[in-house]
């Protein structure tokens, strides 16, 4: 997956994708989405072992997320010193999901580590329709067509103090 981008599916919408340890595919992410080089990209993650390498997870962190996932959240969280700078939000932060999805879990399953990722989606509109998606995206070297994304990105919560800040309300329920 090295220098690749992938468009794949979630359990919330379609996203562009690259390995994250790839020193390139952060850049590539931002240049196919026309995104400034601050815009905060996301780890997505085969499971909570693995948020805990990218991220510092307090004990009541840990217990929310075990909750939570697998499913349609991006948390935020205090990055560890794994996080490639790039990566990083402003704060030393960064954004991490635990997909309920089997085609991305099928992907983290044959990589060494996770992928970074932006929500497919143009002039704040979440793309759903495959045809679409190849179209827009057609400098993507990989695109998984799952037929007819979802339409609603994942709820976002800031997890860097408690309790918990809902950034975002999307398709996750916070109950």
């Amino acid at each position: 997956m090295r220098g690749k981008l992938v468009i794949l599916p979630t359990d919330s919408v379609y996203t562009i994708a690259g390995a994250a340890l790839d020193p390139n595919a952060a850049t590539a992410i931002w240049a196919v989405r026309q995104l400034p080089k601050s815009h905060p990209l996301t780890l997505l993650c085969p499971d909570i072992s693995c948020v805990a390498k990218y991220a510092l997870l307090p004990d009541a962190t840990f217990r929310l997320i075990r909750r939570l996932t697998p499913g349609p959240y991006t948390f935020i969280l205090e990055a560890s010193r794994a996080v490639p700078k790039k990566l990083q939000m402003k704060r030393k932060q960064v954004g991490v999901r635990v997909v309920d999805h089997p085609v991305v879990s099928g992907l983290l399953a044959l990589l060494d580590g996770p992928l970074i990722c932006a929500s497919a989606s143009e002039d704040g509109e979440v793309l759903f329709d495959p045809d679409e998606l190849a179209r827009t995206y057609h400098e993507a070297e990989v695109f998984i067509d799952a037929g007819v994304g979802g339409r609603l990105p994942t709820t976002v919560l800031d997890c860097t103090e408690l309790p918990p800040e809902v950034l975002r309300q999307g398709l996750g329920p916070m109950d």
